[in-house]
């Protein structure tokens, strides 16, 4: 400056214009996605024209879990959910800066089987409801999103409730599948028989056949079924007229005289049961008695003789 009289001063002083830092995160990537537990890496830089490098001042700070620590961490505690995960910085003037990118910590859905339970066995044609509760800790309930399976029917439809479903014969492994927003999936899976009656056919002898008294009768058959195969050794044998007379795909056995129904029951071990059946005839010879005129009698020529007799048959009666 100067004054009237010409004489002049001068003086000085220093001005800092400070630029705000700048921050840029490395990692994680923005919409990454993390399970549960999984360690996250924060990493990011900062930079300043006064102050220069502030990478190790960054604060870390999450949307759901607050302030998660400084400079270059990593962090495994993370709660299930999106996070909104922000690098702040402040440099020496108090000048701030941020950077923020959004990760996903996605819990894999649950999903339980309620119905039908394991082990169950329906018969062929039987309407089955299938019964599922499912959900997310991020999305939600998801039972509109079960989609359920058949290892011998293929895909039976999808719903937390599923009804009239009718699967064949057979064993099935029934299973619940869900996939929730982040593409994590999970299932459960029960055991059916689907139960059909075995079937069961005498082979020997044929319907019908006579028999003497002590006859060796030889019984045969063939049963089988769908779940347990052959149940040859299981069938049970009865007569109308001598009950049960044992037990196998065949069997000798003698019989009392009369008309008989014999009967071949095969049962599965789900308690399915079937039989077939034949009538026999075991015919004891009928026996005759002359009863007049006594054995040796004489009678003179001409003489009516009176011829008199009985006879009767098991089967038969009074013959």
């Amino acid at each position: 400056m100067t004054d009237r009289g010409g004489r002049t001063a001068s003086g000085q002083v220093t001005v800092v214009v400070n630029a705000p830092p700048t921050v840029a995160i490395g990692s994680p990537l923005d919409e990454a996605t993390f399970l549960p537990g999984e360690a996250v890496l924060l990493e990011a830089t900062a930079m300043d024209a006064e102050d220069g490098d502030l990478a190790p001042a960054i604060q870390w700070v999450s949307s759901l879990d607050g302030p998660l620590g400084g400079g270059m961490l990593s962090v495994d505690g993370l709660r299930s959910g999106t996070h909104l995960i922000t690098a702040r910085v402040t440099d020496g003037g108090g000048k701030q800066a941020e950077a923020a990118v959004t990760i996903v910590v996605n819990a894999a859905p649950r999903v339980a089987i309620v119905a039908p339970s394991a082990g169950s066995m329906p018969s062929p044609r039987d309407a089955v409801t299938l019964v599922a509760a499912a959900s997310d800790t991020e999305d939600g309930d998801l039972g509109s999103a079960v989609a359920w399976t058949s290892s011998l029917d293929g895909p039976l439809g999808s719903g937390a409730t599923l009804t009239g479903v009718t699967l064949r014969s057979g064993i099935h492994t029934i299973t619940a599948s869900v996939r929730d927003r982040g593409g994590r999936s999970a299932t459960d899976a029960i055991t059916l028989v689907v139960n059909a009656a075995p079937t069961v056919a005498i082979d020997g002898p044929a319907g019908g056949s006579i028999f003497a008294p002590g006859d060796a009768i030889v019984l045969s058959a063939a049963a089988m079924d769908l779940e347990d195969g052959d149940l040859g050794n299981g069938i049970s044998w009865t007569s109308n007229l001598d009950g049960p007379l044992g037990e196998g795909a065949m069997l000798a056995v003698a019989l009392r005289s009369g008309t008989l129904t014999i009967t071949a029951t095969a049962t599965d071990s789900g308690g399915k049961t079937a039989e077939a059946t034949i009538a026999l005839v075991v015919n004891a010879a009928p026996t005759a008695m002359i009863v007049a005129p006594a054995d040796g009698s004489v009678f003179e020529p001409g003489v009516e003789v009176t011829l008199a007799g009985t006879a009767a048959d098991a089967e038969d009666g009074d013959l």
